[in-house]
């Protein structure tokens, strides 16, 4: 089982609602896949697909909702008495402070984030064709930390390098991407 996260910036709600439905197109599971979104900018696949959604803080004090399985997620990782922002909560996950704080400036943009679990390697290739599809636009992956609380830690296959994110992950679900 893999703790692969890919997620990707959708420009506006219709975007948002396209890369579900080629996500879907491509097999993905909708309990695989959730929506981080400012209030005003709640894509319609939110209350069609997706159930439940969870209130947050962005740092700048504006709320944003979480919807799809995500939302579990985020919801269980409030640990102490530290701030409750999604930006904390993301990197409780596991995501760096870079990625928790590039997420933050997206949703104070009015933009949203689509977030795929991706439970085998196999699955990326899939994925990633869907995201490029649409032109989904900052697409990154992130190898959580182990449900134990772990740091987060490289996949042995995703080392960090020069590279952009999405040719790193299609060299190793592929094996042959130049």
């Amino acid at each position: 089982m893999s703790n692969l996260l890919v997620y990707a910036t959708a420009l506006s709600r219709l975007h948002a609602d396209l890369l579900v439905v080629r996500l879907k197109q491509a097999d993905v599971a909708m309990s695989q896949i959730s929506i981080v979104h400012p209030k005003a900018s709640r894509p319609n696949s939110t209350r069609c697909w997706l159930s439940g959604s969870l209130r947050l803080p962005l740092a700048s004090g504006a709320n944003v909702s979480v919807a799809g399985p995500l939302r579990h997620l985020l919801a269980h990782s409030r640990r102490g008495t530290g701030p409750n922002t999604l930006v904390s909560r993301l990197r409780r996950l596991g995501l760096t402070p870079g990625q928790s704080h590039e997420i933050d400036e997206r949703l104070m943009e009015n933009r949203i984030i689509v977030a795929i679990a991706v439970p085998s390697e196999f699955e990326l290739p899939a994925i990633f064709g869907a995201l490029r599809g649409v032109a989904a636009e900052d697409v990154r992956a992130v190898d959580l930390a182990p449900a134990h609380g772990a740091e987060a830690t490289s996949s042995r296959h995703f080392r960090p390098t020069n590279v952009s994110p999405i040719a790193q992950l299609l060299t190793a679900a592929c094996g042959a991407f130049a």
